[in-house]
């Protein structure tokens, strides 16, 4: 039913969160998404990321999952 609705989809599922832009982590968002800097690391590590600065942008998306683009 909510993807009838987009309204309803962001009540339900809420939106995705930007967690590091530019190879910068977004501290404030880190916390208001209940993720430690050693979660997104460990994120990072599974899409055979080491270090950070390699990082064009990575978002929380909305089920959970953190989807990363490369420089």
């Amino acid at each position: 039913f909510s993807s009838n609705s987009p309204i309803l989809s962001y009540l339900i599922k809420g939106t995705d969160t930007p967690l590091i832009k530019n190879g910068r982590v977004d501290h404030k968002a880190l916390k208001a998404s209940h993720m430690s800097m050693d979660d997104l690391e460990e994120d990072l590590r599974q899409e055979g990321i080491e270090n950070i600065s390699d990082v064009k942008s990575a978002r929380l998306e909305r089920a959970g999952k953190v989807s990363v683009i490369r420089k």
